[in-house]
């Protein structure tokens, strides 16, 4: 050993100790020691020390050395333990032999000390480098295995009869089987039953030459047939009998693979040959290597030895031979060279054209091979094209006066020739696909007129169709397709009659859009007269509903209970009544206090209000007009609009959003009036109210303005809100349009006619809640007697004397009688037989002190004009309420001037 040596002796006499050491130093060994005496430190001295050689004493006294062997034994077998004692015999010499001990030395003869220790060192060597060389075998072993047991081939082994010795997973896997129930079956087990009986020649083969190559056909669990190469040899050195070792290929997709490419090969070389073009490949040198049958018959031959071998070349004509140079350089440059045109030569020299498309073919390594060449004699196309193109002349003069497109399309959709209208309308169109042209697709269009006269379906066909002409316009063309037959009546080409139609269609359309806008103000005017028609009966009963729920509360008690009844039913008649007025509004039949204004001072005053309204969560941004014109509205009125539609925006943003107002001078024309019904042209003052809220879609958008249509939630509103703005602004002589699209946001425009008027003040109203008094006699003219009686009732209320007359011929009864002044005459508007205004100026001849105050929910035409109240007409609406009637007839009673008639 080089290293020293490290000895452990166990011995309770140093003396002995220190011989044994002297004995091993004289006999040159180089060593370190250890002495230990009893087990505690023997132990220890085994953990810490890691002695290489134990020198041990038989017998100690609290300690023996039988029992440090058997420690040894357990702990460190590797380390020789060597007996040197002065009691041992040579049974128990023979003893410690048995239970593992190297050797033993009498201490009497402890000259035999340093060999026993040589033998035990070179006992030491022996077995470190067997356990190398065992440890290099298991190491060898493993990787023979793990070769072995991963390896993707089929690895086995089996004896001179077939049967499995050992298989690796690759085996297994492939098979379907696990390893034991294939090592109990044979090779021949596994083999497709249609082979087996040519196995015994394979152990024939390799009996007698040891070695055995070639493929076999096996059969898995699941019954599937795989193809395998194998490559055994006979092994029969180091082993108890003689063993086959086979390494097996799986070729199955291999061999499929082969089969696809063989097949693949064959369908191309039928496509070939029964494809009606010709097809010629050659090589990078330009020399033809294969041909089919159509291309010997496009070169004139009849046998492929004619014109293989040759030069493409030589079937060019030479003024073309420089444009096929680079053609080809393309096509090694490229892969490929769309459809060209070249004239070429047959054997006995005759020319004729042809349209070509060439490939590169790349071989096995990915590298240029050949070139292939697919030709098709377009000699007839032509002829058909020249025979064309003679008549040309004598169609020019008639083509280029008839007012349309004219174009002749070959049988391949090419446009063969064109007159200067279409070339106009499309451009440059002559020898391009008419699809293409109009229509820019990039095969037949739908419902192609030419084809169904190709295909013989017609001899004439019509239809329509839009494209876009050579600067990207959308046009509509009606185009008639006929055939043109040569003389024997076959069809060569086909002639399109191409005739613009774009202004028709805008005017079709313009056209069903007045139509729509048209029934959409019958309707609504249909709606607005039965508002009005209805208005008038409804108004006289809430009348009476409200009035007399008031008179009644006057009488009541403020604790009294009923108090809050006779409130609730006086709120439900304002809403109805307020309802009435909306219809009345979109039915045009509200009347109207027409005022010259300035459409933004009236904004100005209402933003406050508005920002309220629409909330914080949404802007409110205004573009007013510094310039702008005067209308003629009634401002209460022109209020109600904006409040309108800004609430309906407000609803339209639930999340926020921008409202916008805008007033601009605006002039529509002619044209603008011709696409918007009721519009007539002139100046008007533009008010837009716009917001980016939610939108509408085109259903919603049509009914927007119809009365209670909504798309809100049930509670949520009347469907009122829009209708009455629409009334009001055509009752102003004005139009309103509604612009909106989902998720876009709405914008409406009213339109307001200017005028040239001064501007007049807006009346402030003073709201005086003293009920005021009088004792005058007052006339009350009304056909329905709940509302006669109940405004007697109301004035007598209040002090005055009330004479009461039904129809006209009571009140001229009346009149005549009393002789007494009459200061004042309350009527309807509308009576049985004569309206309100006709019954003053017939009685007023007999009391000309007689003032008159007309009542009315709807008043015809007896008052207003255009349902525009005439200058110093005195009116009170229905429903109207105690204070109200008390009030109008008092202020009408305090007037200085005469009323006028």
């Amino acid at each position: 050993m080089d290293k020293e040596l490290r000895i452990l002796i166990l011995e309770d006499v140093p003396n002995d100790a220190e011989l044994m050491e002297l004995e091993l130093r004289e006999a040159g060994i180089a060593f370190s020691s250890k002495r230990v005496e009893t087990q505690k430190a023997f132990l220890k001295a085994l953990k810490d020390f890691l002695p290489d050689l134990i020198l041990g004493d038989y017998n100690l006294p609290s300690f023996d050395g039988l029992a440090a062997l058997a420690i040894v034994q357990e702990e460190c077998p590797d380390v020789p333990f060597i007996f040197v004692s002065g009691t041992i015999g040579e049974d128990y010499a023979i003893e410690t032999s048995k239970k593992g001990a190297t050797d033993y030395v009498l201490k009497n003869r402890m000259s035999r000390l340093a060999p026993a220790v040589h033998r035990a060192l070179e006992e030491i060597k022996e077995r470190a480098e067997r356990k190398q060389a065992e440890a290099a075998l298991w190491e060898s072993e493993d990787r023979y295995r793990d070769l072995v047991e991963n390896s993707q081939d089929l690895i086995c082994t089996h004896d001179l009869q077939g049967q499995f010795l050992s298989v690796n997973p690759a085996v297994a896997k492939l098979l379907g089987y696990d390893r034991s129930t294939i090592l109990k079956m044979n090779v021949r087990d596994i083999l497709a039953p249609d082979v087996r009986d040519q196995f015994s020649s394979y152990l024939d083969t390799i009996r007698r030459d040891g070695i055995a190559k070639g493929s076999m056909l096996v059969q898995t669990a699941t019954g599937e047939r795989r193809l395998l190469e194998y490559n055994n040899t006979l092994c029969t050195e180091g082993v108890a009998s003689p063993i086959v070792r086979s390494i097996n290929h799986d070729v199955t997709e291999a061999k499929r693979a082969e089969q696809a490419l063989r097949e693949s090969e064959e369908k191309y070389r039928i496509l070939v040959e029964t494809s009606p073009d010709a097809i010629t490949l050659f090589d990078l040198n330009l020399n033809i290597i294969m041909v089919n049958g159509p291309a010997l018959t496009l070169y004139g031959c009849e046998r492929s030895e004619e014109i293989i071998g040759k030069s493409v070349l030589d079937f060019l004509v030479p003024e073309q031979l420089a444009r096929a140079r680079e053609d080809i350089e393309k096509v090694l440059e490229t892969g490929s060279i769309g459809t060209v045109e070249y004239t070429l030569l047959k054997k006995d020299g005759t020319l004729f054209p042809v349209e070509l498309k060439a490939s590169l073919i790349l071989d096995k390594k990915k590298k240029p091979g050949a070139i292939l060449c697919v030709s098709r004699d377009i000699t007839e196309r032509k002829q058909a094209e020249e025979t064309l193109r003679s008549e040309q002349e004598k169609l020019e003069m008639v083509t280029q006066n008839i007012g349309a497109g004219l174009a002749l399309i070959s049988k391949d959709y090419h446009t063969l020739w064109a007159n200067s209208v279409l070339k106009q309308i499309f451009g440059d169109v002559e020898s391009k696909n008419c699809y293409s042209t109009y229509n820019q697709r990039a095969g037949i269009c739908p419902g192609c007129g030419v084809r169904g006269v190709f295909e013989g379906s017609s001899e004439k066909v019509t239809h329509e169709q839009v494209g876009r002409d050579n600067q990207g316009n959308t046009i509509w063309s009606e185009i008639i397709a006929t055939p043109i037959k040569d003389k024997d009546g076959n069809i060569t080409a086909a002639l399109e009659l191409v005739i613009p139609i774009s202004e028709r269609k805008r005017v079709e359309q313009e056209k069903a859009a007045l139509e729509e806008q048209f029934r959409q103000s019958q309707k609504m005017e249909a709606i607005g007269r039965l508002a009005g028609g209805i208005s008038h009966d409804f108004n006289n009963l809430l009348t009476i509903i409200k009035g007399y729920s008031q008179l009644f509360r006057l009488g009541l008690k403020e604790s009294d209970p009923l108090r809050e009844n006779i409130e609730q039913i006086t709120k439900a008649t304002d809403r109805a009544s307020g309802l009435i007025r909306q219809l009345l509004a979109f039915g045009r039949r509200q009347i109207l206090e027409m005022k010259v204004l300035d459409l933004n001072t009236v904004l100005w005053d209402l933003e406050k209000m508005l920002r309220r309204v629409i909330g914080e969560d949404i802007e409110l941004v205004t573009f007013f007009a510094d310039d702008l014109g005067r209308v003629k509205t009634d401002p209460g009125q022109i209020e109600q609009v904006v409040m309108n539609l800004a609430v309906n925006a407000r609803d339209a943003m639930p999340n926020g959003g921008r409202l916008t107002i805008e007033t601009a001078n605006v002039d529509l024309d002619d044209a603008y009036a011709h696409s918007h019904i009721d519009v007539t042209p002139g100046r008007y003052v533009m008010l837009s109210v716009s917001d980016n809220g939610v939108g509408m879609s085109p259903e919603v958008k049509e009914r927007v303005f119809e009365p209670f249509f909504t798309t809100k939630e049930k509670g949520k509103g009347t469907g009122l809100g829009l209708s009455t703005v629409y009334g009001i602004v055509k009752q102003s002589e004005g139009n309103i349009w509604v612009y909106s699209e989902p998720g876009k946001g709405t914008s409406f425009k009213i339109y307001l006619p200017r005028v040239e008027e001064a501007f007049e003040e807006i009346d402030e109203k003073v709201v005086n809640e003293e009920l005021l008094h009088g004792s005058e006699t007052i006339l009350v003219v009304e056909d329905e007697e709940g509302v006669r009686q109940l405004a007697a009732d109301i004035l007598e209320n209040q002090g005055y004397k009330v004479l009461q007359a039904h129809d006209e011929g009571d009140a001229l009864r009346i009149c005549e009688q009393n002789r007494d002044p009459i200061p004042l005459m309350l009527t309807d508007v509308v009576l049985p037989k004569i309206n309100g205004r006709a019954l003053y100026e017939h009685l007023k001849p007999l009391h000309l002190e007689m003032k008159v105050l007309y009542m009315s929910g709807y008043t015809g035409n007896a008052i207003v004009h255009h349902r525009v109240l005439e200058p110093g007409i005195n009116y009170i609406q229905k429903p109207f309420s105690i204070e109200g009637l008390a009030r109008k007839v008092r202020q009408v009673l305090d007037k200085d001037s005469r009323p006028a008639v």
